[in-house]
């Protein structure tokens, strides 16, 4: 899946909205669903959805008023693209949460139908709503103990404005105070927006010069600073070098799981049109939000300039 996205931050973001937390489990052992909770949640991070949505389905039945069930119910549809399925989660729970958490459910699936219609227009008016549920919440920046439901609606107009092409706007929504702040999913948001603007300097200005072992970030964020490296050419080549050697593991290992970040490489980082087909092929068959498209896309104009030459 193309950077995890938004569904890394469900046990941060999501179990929180209602009181519970990434150890939700450890607190609550003996009610049940906290557990399951927290079993989808791993599941859904290895990619395995249909073993989660059953899961969930346990929680559901348990107990029907379980919001944080139907938040993560609808994020793992959207990531397989049943739109309608996901739709039919967030309208479950109408009058059983806040008009203001059904109504961004709403909005970030009727985003996402609207970008697979390729209708402009409808995700224009879709921003538009997004940004006037959020405005009474809104302050200038990013609080210092911002709500989860501010921050998951901020995540989503950062998308809703990177679909639209507003790359700055997109940027200017995720307004932590520094980097570091950021939950991975805001950070490969951050860095596509740049990469999108052409802005390879500042990519790399979120890293104190070459990777230090014991402090590296995640594979899917290396591929993305080896490619701004590359792009400057100003000589350095630390993170090239990490970046092929992370992928010539995963490659060995004929690692399933995420293979977004072997996609991106062959596309961005090391051309090679006949494995970027094939994992970029191999991630949509499994994720298939915005970004798994647009990988897909890349991997395909990348195999039809090859031919051409």
């Amino acid at each position: 899946m193309a950077a995890l996205k938004t569904l890394t931050c469900i046990a941060t973001i999501v179990l929180p909205l209602f009181g519970g937390s990434p150890h939700a489990s450890e607190r609550h052992g003996r009610e049940g669903s906290p557990p399951l909770l927290a079993q989808a949640d791993t599941l859904q991070y290895e990619h395995k959805f249909d073993e989660a949505l059953a899961l969930l389905e346990r929680v559901l039945e348990r107990d029907e008023k379980m919001q944080q069930a139907r938040l993560m119910q609808a994020r793992i549809l959207l990531a397989q693209g049943r739109i309608e399925a996901a739709k039919e989660s967030c309208l479950a729970l109408m009058g059983k949460a806040s008009l203001t958490i059904s109504g961004t459910c709403l909005l970030e699936v009727r985003g996402r139908e609207t970008f697979v219609t390729r209708d402009l227009e409808a995700l224009q008016q879709t921003y538009q709503q997004l940004q006037q549920l959020h405005r009474p919440r809104a302050r200038s920046g990013m609080p210092e103990n911002p709500s989860a439901v501010f921050v998951w609606q901020r995540q989503l107009l950062a998308e809703q404005a990177f679909l639209l092409g507003h790359f700055s706007e997109s940027a200017q929504w995720l307004s932590y105070a520094t980097y570091a702040q950021h939950p991975t999913v805001n950070q490969l948001r951050l860095l596509d927006s740049w990469q999108a603007m052409e802005q390879p300097s500042k990519i790399l200005a979120t890293q104190e010069g070459c990777p230090r072992v014991g402090s590296l970030p995640e594979d899917s964020i290396i591929v993305r600073l080896a490619a701004a490296e590359q792009d400057l050419a100003t000589g350095q080549r630390c993170w090239q070098k990490l970046a092929a050697e992370r992928i010539a593991i995963r490659v060995a290992r004929a690692d399933p799981l995420h293979t977004s970040d072997l996609a991106y490489y062959f596309i961005y980082v090391q051309p090679d049109s006949a494995k970027a087909q094939l994992y970029a092929e191999q991630n949509y068959a499994v994720a298939r939000e915005p970004a798994d498209q647009r990988l897909l896309a890349a991997a395909q104009q990348l195999t039809e300039v090859s031919h051409e030459h």
